[in-house]
């Protein structure tokens, strides 16, 4: 036979003792806690935020870029706004700038030298949706230069093509390839595929070389009559 003892106790509305520990119940008390503090957040302006614009390397965006800042969902003036850029010869002027009673802060961006996505961030201490990314496309400036590129001094048999095309770059001031610049191309004692020949994407054009029937050296010449 087994003998269990048991211990009578009033009820309990505001502890559990169940031989684990002990934990209050029961309701909120008479105070709220305290006002929670403010929420800050910085977003996008959705009324023109100059993001995804695409520009010359080199030079300002055609449209400043744009955030806005809210505190509890209001337009919040006088928050200082930084903004900063990693690609090389860019530069976001001010550094730093305060938004304006409609909480809105903008910024001219001068994208770099490097033609290609570029970003932007703007950043706003203790802000949720910090920081925010803008981004952009640079593409080349002007033709400024024609330079080789490959396929030079190569050798092959007679009456038949050289091994590798023969290719020239079209760069703009930066060293960028410029597409859709013709280059033309002659040859002295060999054949070239193309009489003229538009760069590509790169800013590069290229041609096969076909060598005449005569031993020697020939001459390839490539020209951009715009530069």
């Amino acid at each position: 036979m087994a003998t269990y003892s048991v211990l009578k106790v009033k009820p309990l509305t505001c502890l559990l003792l169940l031989g684990i520990p002990i934990s209050a119940c029961g309701g909120d008390g008479d105070g709220d806690g305290g006002t929670p503090p403010p929420t800050t957040a910085i977003t996008k302006n959705p009324g023109g935020s100059g993001d995804a614009q695409s520009g010359t390397v080199g030079q300002p965006l055609a449209e400043p870029i744009r955030v806005l800042v809210t505190q509890d969902g209001q337009p919040l003036a006088g928050a200082t706004v930084t903004w900063s850029t990693t690609a090389v010869g860019a530069t976001l002027d001010p550094a730093t700038t305060a938004t304006d009673n409609s909480g809105a802060a903008t910024n001219t961006w001068t994208l770099g030298t490097a033609a290609g996505a570029q970003t932007a961030q703007a950043s706003l201490s203790g802000a949720s949706g910090s920081p925010v990314t803008f981004n952009a496309t640079a593409v080349a400036d002007v033709a400024a230069s024609l330079s080789k590129l490959a396929g030079d001094q190569q050798e092959g048999p007679i009456n038949t093509a050289l091994p590798a095309p023969v290719q020239a770059k079209v760069s703009d001031q930066f060293g960028n390839g410029v597409p859709g610049v013709p280059v033309s191309w002659s040859a002295n004692g060999a054949a070239v595929s193309a009489a003229s020949v538009a760069t590509d994407a790169a800013g590069t054009s290229a041609v096969t070389v076909t060598l005449g029937g005569v031993e020697g050296p020939i001459t390839i010449t490539a020209d951009a009559p715009a530069l």
